[in-house]
């Protein structure tokens, strides 16, 4: 494949990136003018152990892989995770094994900037791919195979994303037989489509129902020696991370929800706790004068407390602003019919159970405020999948049910994207996204990204 000269240049580029910051650290710290002659041993040992440690802990990352080429954020993520792994095992090392250990004025700046450094890799990346793709004997040609609309997505995603030396020289769709397709259609589409233009990669992602047609065109693939891949959704398995592994010679998926690491659940819980605890502080004044026009504009209490399904379905008691009348639950069997969401959610964007404050309060997501108790007593978390009501959750499909394995928050990818704009399978899709690719630094950028949805009000009803 020729992804692979790029992932030779990347090797390089990571060396080189290394060996910069040891010259620059070993310099602005003077370190070499405190060793004595006879040192020098230790001292070289000392950096090429760093170096080692450090590519290891890269290789560790997979950060040569693909998915992290392609997507800036695991990238992120894996640079700090490896400069962290690195700084444990060298020290460790340089203190009980060589009984050497470095200065911390070396440590500080190598420690600095290697990883920004290497956060410029994907720069370097997007500039090799540019060069790639005009240059016609290092570009991998990929065909297309499967529904003309997932056939544009994946065409505008490979046309716009730095992802180097993948061009698109053509697509097979269903589109020209208008239905009427016979058997082993596709393989001799693809077998035609190969007799007029060279191909080295083919993408399958068509719909379930070309499951027998696209295992028959895997077999023609492997038998001329194509690399394909297949969109995993196309068999309907939303699970968690899958892996080809070797059981006594017979290839199998391995599939396995993700188990997050106890330590960095305690930081998550720790950012919850520090920041829900200062935010109400910070916004005490604004809930009293909310509770306060409550009180004054309506009858009934200023807080809604509802049943909700947390972590691993256990329910808890939900706060919120009341923004509906009194009897907002009981008067909602008469408004089924209007429901606007699909799913088991009930979802009204004139809903006549809002009241004019109400309104006002949910469009900026005021009624929201009192979940940061919630988040401080540990029933939910600043970030994570919404909490849903019980009775939503029994009608759950099964795959579905896999959103309560993290604890519910305030904010998710869901309300950073669109909101009640979005259909629910993709919401669901979306927040089993994040319980599979969750880390502090995802949970960071969508905090981040929460403050202009929430002003903008986008997708909020």
């Amino acid at each position: 494949m020729k992804i692979k000269p790029i992932r030779g240049l990347v090797f390089f580029y990571d060396l080189l990136v290394l060996l910069i910051s040891c010259y620059i650290s070993v310099h602005s710290s003077e370190v070499m003018d405190s060793v004595f002659p006879e040192a020098y041993m230790s001292f070289s040992g000392l950096l090429v152990s760093l170096i080692v440690f450090y590519m290891s802990s890269i290789l560790y990352h997979r950060l040569y892989d693909l998915h992290s080429i392609a997507y800036p954020y695991r990238f992120i993520s894996s640079v700090l995770n490896s400069t962290i792994l690195t700084f444990v095992l060298f020290n460790f090392f340089a203190f009980f094994v060589l009984k050497y250990p470095a200065s911390r004025r070396f440590l500080l700046v190598f420690f600095t900037v290697s990883p920004l450094l290497l956060l410029l890799r994907n720069s370097f990346v997007s500039f090799v791919g540019f060069l790639f793709r005009f240059n016609p004997c290092l570009r991998n040609r990929v065909l297309l195979v499967g529904s003309s609309k997932r056939a544009d997505v994946i065409r505008n995603f490979l046309q716009y994303k730095p992802f180097p030396g993948l061009v698109v020289v053509g697509t097979i769709t269903e589109e020209p037989f208008n239905g009427n397709v016979h058997d082993g259609w596709l393989c001799q589409s693809i077998e035609k489509f190969l007799g007029e233009y060279p191909v080295d990669e083919i993408f399958f992602f068509g719909p379930q129902e070309w499951v027998g047609e696209i295992n028959k065109a895997m077999i023609f693939c492997s038998n001329r020696n194509i690399r394909f891949h297949v969109y995993a959704t196309m068999f309907n398995l939303i699970l968690g991370e899958a892996n080809q592994v070797d059981f006594f010679g017979h290839p199998l998926f391995s599939f396995q929800n993700r188990n997050s690491p106890t330590f960095c659940l305690a930081v998550k819980r720790t950012m919850d706790v520090v920041i829900a605890g200062i935010m109400l502080v910070l916004l005490l004044p604004l809930m009293l004068l909310t509770a306060l026009l409550i009180k004054i504009t309506m009858p009934g209490p200023a807080l809604f407390s509802q049943k909700r399904s947390g972590r691993h379905g256990k329910i808890f008691n939900l706060l919120k602003f009341r923004s509906m009348v009194v009897d907002a639950e009981e008067a909602r069997s008469s408004l089924e019919a209007h429901n606007e969401a699909e799913g088991p959610v009930f979802k009204m964007k004139n809903d006549p159970r809002i009241t004019r404050l109400g309104g006002l309060l949910r469009k900026f997501s005021i009624d929201e405020l009192p979940q940061l108790w919630n988040v401080l007593k540990g029933d939910m978390s600043l970030v994570g999948p919404r909490p849903p009501l019980p009775a939503e959750v029994e009608k759950y499909e099964p795959w579905q049910r896999r959103r309560l394995e993290m604890r519910p928050g305030l904010t998710c990818i869901w309300q950073v994207s669109g909101r009640n704009k979005i259909a629910f399978d993709d919401w669901m899709k979306l927040d089993l996204y994040y319980v599979d690719n969750w880390s502090i630094w995802l949970d960071i950028k969508i905090l981040l990204r929460t403050i202009p949805a929430v002003l903008t009000c986008e997708g909020a009803y």
